[in-house]
């Protein structure tokens, strides 16, 4: 016979039980929506205008903009500077005993081959000027046909994260700079130049390069996720009082976060995301992708059918 304290410590564990249920069912609801029995929505985004930006995104580094090999010949005398001084044009760099060597450049002196007493027949030493730089990145050969002169960037040297500078795309090569090979990726090598950089910035520095290659304003747009099929046979599903249905839809320009509708979408529409599957160890539930706002109530799909575009 059960005394009334253990009906009681059972009736407790029941209510925890019953609870945690309650608990992990809301918390699944809120992560990946769905249609709400008690609620009786769906989640949705909402198609809006907005800047949709499609860019290039590789690695690069930074270089001096202007780089100028002195060369010199003879036994040397003297070296008037050593490497990492600032010279000016016509100040005296060294001497042999019957020649002169002056900056033909202002710059900071980046490398001296040579040494006193030595002889030197060439190159002698690299002066770079510091004022103004330039970031060297390669391409893939899927990307280099997009990237053109002109088109700007974002380049963002690794030692100043929270930096990022303006670019131009100054030059892109016409033939690869390596590749070719049964392992090896075709790449292309592409110059930009900087604007104003930070304080402390150095040749031979790492920077990751995002050039824009397309960019449209005032476009009709959803989130890339919600836009489902492949090829030309694209689609989404839209909430249309309280029914989900399909709406052949015609992609624009596909940027990194959104995608541009160009026909069969209308700003305000309600958009259902893909729904997703979920494994819960008891089962599987199926559910939307979160995000957005919320629509009318779930319902099936109505057909399939062409909407007004892109206004």
């Amino acid at each position: 016979m059960k005394t009334p304290r253990r009906r009681w410590v059972l009736a407790l564990n029941i209510t925890l039980v019953l609870l945690l249920g309650l608990l992990a069912y809301g918390g699944y609801t809120l992560l990946y929506g769905g249609t709400s029995a008690a609620s009786g929505t769906t989640r949705t985004v909402t198609a809006t205008k907005a800047t949709v930006t499609q860019t290039v995104s590789a690695a690069g580094t930074v270089q001096s903009a202007s780089s100028t090999p002195v060369a010199f010949g003879g036994v040397i005398s003297t070296i008037n500077v050593k490497v990492g001084d600032q010279v000016t044009q016509g100040q005296v760099l060294a001497t042999t005993a019957t020649t002169v060597l002056y900056a033909p450049t202002e710059g900071t002196v980046v490398s001296i081959a040579g040494a006193v007493g030595s002889a030197t027949n060439g190159e002698f030493l690299v002066i770079q000027d510091w004022s103004a730089f330039q970031v060297r990145t390669n391409l893939s050969e899927i990307d280099v046909s997009k990237v053109k002169v002109g088109q700007t960037a974002k380049v963002t040297i690794n030692a100043f994260a929270d930096h990022p500078v303006d670019a131009t795309v100054a030059s892109v090569d016409l033939v690869p700079v390596s590749g070719g090979g049964n392992n090896s990726a075709v790449q292309y090598g592409a110059t930009l130049t900087l604007g104003s950089v930070p304080d402390g910035a150095k040749p031979g520095q790492s920077a990751s390069v995002a050039i824009t290659v397309n960019k449209v304003d005032d476009a009709v747009s959803v989130p890339a996720y919600v836009v489902q099929g492949t090829g030309a046979d694209r689609y989404v599903n839209v909430l249309v009082n309280g029914q989900q249905q399909r709406v052949d839809v015609t992609e624009g320009i596909k940027g990194d976060a959104l995608t541009q509708i160009t026909e069969g979408l209308n700003v305000g529409d309600q958009v259902v995301p893909p729904a997703v599957t979920v494994s819960t160890g008891t089962g599987t539930q199926r559910g939307n992708t979160g995000g957005g706002f919320p629509g009318g109530g779930g319902g099936g799909f109505q057909g399939g059918g062409q909407r007004g575009g892109g206004r």
